[in-house]
């Protein structure tokens, strides 16, 4: 699964996590999050609103905790794997457990 930040005002961000070969939905992450429109952060504010790089960014450990939804698909999975926060630098754990970890709900967010 990838971890991919979006912004929807100054400083609104949430959190989606995907699978790798799958698309986000701006459209249905907008709606599960509650807002008007979503798009993605821009690269050059990744680090700074996280505290991760593009590549090895991970939905544990960010600088300040964001709304964190995770794509339904992964409640049918025994395990997922998931940045660690390191570009290369994977963890394999159950879904439920990186919900609670990040307070993430399970939604359909991804492109048909």
């Amino acid at each position: 699964f990838k971890t991919l930040v979006t912004i929807a005002g100054p400083q609104e961000l949430f959190v989606f996590l995907v699978p790798v070969a799958k698309e986000l939905d701006l459209k249905k992450a907008a709606r599960v999050a509650g807002v008007k429109k979503l798009e993605m952060l821009p690269l050059k504010e990744l680090t700074k609103e996280t505290g991760y790089m593009r590549g090895g960014c991970s939905a544990v450990g960010m600088k300040k905790k964001y709304p964190t939804f995770m794509d339904q698909s992964a409640e049918k999975l025994d395990y997922i794997i998931a940045s660690a926060g390191k570009i290369g630098l994977q963890m394999k754990l159950l879904p439920e457990h990186l919900a609670q970890v990040t307070d993430a709900t399970f939604h359909d967010v991804l492109k048909e």
